[in-house]
């Protein structure tokens, strides 16, 4: 739960990762793309996204095909989505 939205994050056959969620005020359901040229340039997930929430963030991880960790974040406070690599170098 985050900010009164309830969130489901799923990754689809071709690797594309989606955030199913629920807006508690609205009283409704949204669908947005956070990776593959979504929400974020982030690569194609080869294993399923996990997600957390930390001081105003919602951070999304999940694997690419070489090994690659990427983290998709929203930043609460600056309402903007951010990418990161966690684990290589470019």
């Amino acid at each position: 739960m985050y900010n009164q939205q309830w969130h489901v994050l799923y990754r689809d056959a071709d690797g594309v990762v989606w955030d199913s969620w629920y807006d508690g005020p609205a009283g409704r359901w949204n669908l947005q793309q956070i990776n593959a040229g979504g929400l974020t340039t982030g690569r194609r997930a080869a294993g399923d996204p996990v997600t957390s929430v930390y001081n105003q963030q919602q951070h999304v991880i999940y694997r690419d095909d070489d090994g690659v960790l990427w983290d998709s974040w929203y930043d609460g406070p600056n309402s903007h989505w951010n990418l990161q690599k966690i684990n290589a170098r470019d």
